[in-house]
């Protein structure tokens, strides 16, 4: 058999239990003393069992259910500490790098008018050739990026250069090896170089050295490297006239100033100290 409640009175023991938790005492207990007396309902207004059983318990609190457990993240970190988490996981593991000095030894092709000659050579003169280069340089370093200062010079069958240029760089470090890419700019002199048409020769050739260059080092250690580099070069020379040159040759060349665009390549193996 069914029982029943009537539905006045489980609206206002819900009444009775909301002033109560609000902390009114509205006499809520003297008026509603038997909210589970078996009651019978009006036409119209009953609810089964289980209705009253679960409407019960929700009463049973008050009228109001408890939320659920809020279930913490087990990531309690900031994003600050997620960042130098993060940071953690990418180092290289070297420490950081405050200063650098490398020494280089390699092979280098140039073109002194290779590209264009305004009279800086006689037509049909030698101006490019290969050898071996050798150099070094030193500077700072804030984490990713370099600059520093560097000297080249090369012996090239009929020519001599020499360089001087400021150089920038960036380093990627992927643990034990470092892909990199440099752009330098400076000064760069030529001597000695030697003409089909003259029996002396030719000095006093200079102007502006361009490089673009791109390398990997691979780290012995935290203070020690090895590693090696391609590098192209752009030349812009010039020289002043020098009559004494010309020997009695009509047409001369070296009489009057003279320029060029030239470039080259050069691949060298290095060695680096780190601190």
């Amino acid at each position: 058999m069914k029982f029943y409640i009537f539905r006045k009175k489980v609206l206002g023991a819900a009444m009775g239990a909301t002033l109560s938790f609000l902390g009114i005492n509205a006499g809520a207990t003297d008026t509603y003393e038997d909210e589970s007396a078996e009651i019978e309902p009006e036409d119209g207004d009953f609810y089964e069992e289980s209705d009253v059983e679960e409407r019960n318990e929700e009463l049973s609190a008050g009228g109001i259910v408890a939320p659920e457990a809020i279930v913490e993240s087990a990531d309690n970190r900031t994003e600050i500490e997620k960042t130098l988490d993060h940071a953690d996981e990418q180092d290289s593991g070297r420490g950081l790098e405050f200063f650098w000095m490398s020494g280089n030894i390699g092979y280098q092709y140039m073109s002194l008018a290779g590209i264009s000659n305004a009279s800086l050579l006689p037509a049909g003169d030698s101006s490019q050739g290969g050898g071996a280069a050798f150099g070094g340089g030193a500077g700072i370093r804030l984490i990713y990026f370099t600059g520093g200062v560097a000297m080249r010079s090369a012996a090239l069958g009929s020519f001599n250069l020499w360089s001087l240029v400021a150089e920038l760089g960036l380093r990627v470090p992927l643990g034990m090896f470092e892909p990199y890419g440099t752009f330098s700019a400076g000064y760069i002199g030529v001597g000695d170089v030697e003409t089909k048409t003259i029996s002396k020769s030719i000095g006093g050739i200079h102007g502006m050295n361009l490089q673009l260059a791109a390398g990997l080092d691979f780290y012995l250690s935290d203070t020690f490297s090895i590693g090696t580099r391609w590098g192209g070069d752009l030349l812009f020379l010039s020289r002043k006239a020098d009559a004494s040159l010309c020997e009695g040759e009509p047409d001369c060349v070296f009489a009057q100033d003279g320029s060029s665009l030239g470039g080259g390549t050069v691949v060298s193996f290095l060695v680096g100290l780190h601190l």
